[in-house]
């Protein structure tokens, strides 16, 4: 075996990859009262850096701690408004049906 470099596509170290030795991440601290929402727009927004590992948990949570309209609130949502336009209609009693011989 040599120290020669690998041939070309057959992986291993790259020289001149990664990040300088010596600098320092550009991660910041997440705050503890971000919800992963908001977590995952800091993200998309290129205010935050964070790890695989991290975006992985995120998104994964998101989807439980955050409803979507479809998901459930739609439906309640409709009855909700047609509840309140029932109750500004004005009330008037059903008609007596009589049988006329």
């Amino acid at each position: 075996m040599t120290n020669e470099a690998p041939p070309k596509g057959r992986g291993g170290a790259r020289p001149g990859a990664g990040r300088p030795k010596g600098s320092t991440a550009k991660t910041r601290r997440v705050e503890e009262n971000l919800t992963m929402l908001e977590l995952l727009q800091e993200v998309a927004l290129g205010r935050l850096e964070i790890s695989p590992l991290q975006l992985k948990a995120a998104t994964t949570a998101v989807q439980y701690l955050s409803v979507k309209t479809g998901d459930g609130g739609k439906g309640e949502a409709r009855q909700a408004e047609a509840d309140k336009a029932n109750e500004e209609l004005p009330q008037t009693p059903a008609p007596k049906l009589q049988v006329i011989n």
